[in-house]
């Protein structure tokens, strides 16, 4: 009867520990009602790299094996010819090699011979600008610094006279000039013909898109119309040189004259 009460005893005992143990949570990580975060996946944008196109300004330039002057010439290049440009080694002094591909070879030219053909085309182009005062527009006659009789006299008297900044100026329907002390400072012409491949009745962004985007710009706001713009003008200056150009536009964006004056550096 005692061992009865033992075995009794024992089972109960093992029963209750049993219980115990079905009561714990799993440790197995595979059996965990927590679901793994996903993987974090970080995508690098590669810059985007720029073709750049370099113009020689040499009537011949070398292309040597290396950036050396001492490296054997592998090739010559002609001036005004454009070549894409690979890579820039900077020599000191402010020099630089330039790493340029042609259609027979890639080798180095001194940079220093070359510029930048974006940078190249800019600087023609508004080099270019003051050639349309000069002879191409039929209305503009006489030079800066003429004296206001002269450009009086030019025009057989028949230009009227105006006062502009408290100068003294002459104009007609199409054209003004005005003066200081040291004669003509400024030509402002409406536009009759195309100037600088600008187009009579161009908006302001026709404008932009030929000649890029211009050195400054200004609203003028002018309600007595006692300046030399209208109401609402806006006024987009390229300098080029010892000269600022002038496109001025109308409230509703349209060219209305165009002018160039000189510079004071």
């Amino acid at each position: 009867m005692k061992k009865l009460l033992i075995m009794l005893l024992f089972v109960i005992v093992f029963s209750i520990g049993c219980a115990k143990d079905s009561q714990q949570e799993p440790t197995d990580s595979t059996s965990s009602t927590t679901e793994d975060a996903p993987p974090v996946v970080v995508v690098e944008e590669e810059p985007v790299e720029t073709t750049v196109y370099v113009r020689v300004l040499a009537d011949a330039l070398n292309v040597r094996e290396s950036h050396s002057l001492g490296s054997h010439v592998i090739g010559v290049l002609k001036e005004n010819t454009i070549h894409e440009r690979l890579e820039i080694y900077d020599a000191g002094n402010g020099k630089q090699w330039y790493r340029i591909e042609t259609e027979d070879y890639i080798g180095w030219v001194a940079g220093w011979y070359c510029m930048d053909n974006d940078a190249y085309e800019d600087k023609v182009l508004r080099a270019n600008l003051l050639a349309a005062f000069d002879g191409e527009i039929p209305s503009v006659k006489g030079a800066f610094k003429s004296t206001y009789d002269e450009i009086k006299s030019l025009y057989n008297n028949k230009l009227e006279t105006t006062n502009y900044w408290g100068g003294p100026g002459l104009y007609n329907d199409s054209i003004l000039y005005l003066f200081d002390d040291d004669g003509l400072i400024l030509i402002s012409v409406v536009p009759e013909v195309s100037i600088y491949g600008v187009a009579p009745g161009s908006t302001l962004e026709e404008v932009k898109t030929h000649l890029g985007e211009a050195d400054s710009e200004i609203t003028v706001d002018d309600p007595e119309g006692e300046g030399l713009y209208d109401d609402g003008s806006l006024v987009t200056s390229y300098i080029t040189g010892s000269y600022v150009v002038k496109f001025v536009f109308d409230e509703n964006q349209i060219l209305s004259r165009i002018e160039l004056s000189k510079h004071v550096l």
